[in-house]
C-alpha cells in the first residue's frame, strides 16, 4: 500500500525516502528497503517518458485513465474487499438502470393519457 503513495511524493522527498530505506536496511528490513529504493529509481527514470506518453494520448483515453486512477485511489483508501463490494453494487445498479428508466417512462406515460 505504501508504494502507491510514493508516486505522489515530491522530488525533494526522494532523498529522505532513500535515507529511510538505508535505516531500514540497518534495522533488518531488507526487502522493504529494496522495494523503496526500486520505486524511487523507477519514478526518477519513468518521469520524462510519462510526460510525453500522456501528451500523445487522445482525450477519451485520458478520461479513462483518470477514472481508473480514481478507482485505484478508492481501493487504496477502502481496502480490497470493501472496494469489491462497492464496485459490485455499482455494476448491479448500472445493469438495472435502463430497466428502471423504461419502467418510469411507461408508468408516467400511462398517467398522462
Amino acid at each position: 500500500m505504501l508504494s502507491g503513495w510514493l508516486w505522489f511524493m515530491p522530488e525533494e522527498a526522494w532523498l529522505l525516502i532513500l535515507i529511510i530505506a538505508g535505516f531500514m536496511m540497518i534495522v533488518g528490513l531488507r526487502k522493504a528497503a529494496l522495494k523503496l529504493v526500486f520505486i524511487i529509481i523507477l519514478i526518477a527514470l519513468l518521469g520524462p517518458f510519462m510526460d510525453s506518453l500522456l501528451d500523445a494520448f487522445p482525450g477519451w483515453m485520458l478520461v479513462l485513465l483518470f477514472v481508473v486512477f480514481v478507482f485505484s485511489i478508492f481501493r487504496l483508501l477502502l481496502g480490497g474487499r470493501i472496494f469489491a463490494n462497492v464496485v459490485s453494487f455499482l455494476i448491479c445498479d448500472l445493469i438495472r438502470a435502463p430497466f428502471r428508466i423504461a419502467w418510469f417512462l411507461l408508468t408516467r406515460a400511462g398517467r398522462r393519457i
